[in-house]
């Protein structure tokens, strides 16, 4: 996984494209670009669901996804606007009055 270099720890979510499981690590290169303001149309309406897979791979290397509730998934643009508004980002200074 890509490291968080701002100090919180991102949630983890898996994501599906044209019914094919998304990488762990291509995930976070789209989530981290929509960070950076870089996202397009169809990954506005990406949809995340919560990583609740269990138990062992199988012989293709994928795991068992478990129960969820359709309210725990969020698109990404929402994402991108919770993680924004997170309460832990450093807020910048207030200007003065002017002189």
């Amino acid at each position: 996984m890509i490291p968080n270099f701002d100090g919180r720890r991102r949630p983890q979510f898996i994501a599906f494209h044209n019914g094919h499981l998304i990488t762990d690590y291509i995930l976070d290169y789209i989530i981290d670009a929509a960070m950076r303001g870089l996202m397009t149309v169809s990954a506005e309406k990406l949809l995340l669901i919560p990583d609740t897979r269990k138990g062992p791979a199988d012989l293709f290397g994928l795991r068992f996804i478990g129960k969820f509730l359709k309210s725990d998934c969020i698109t990404l643009k929402q994402l991108i606007r919770k993680m924004r508004k997170s309460p832990n980002r450093p807020k910048s200074p207030k200007n003065g009055p002017k002189t």
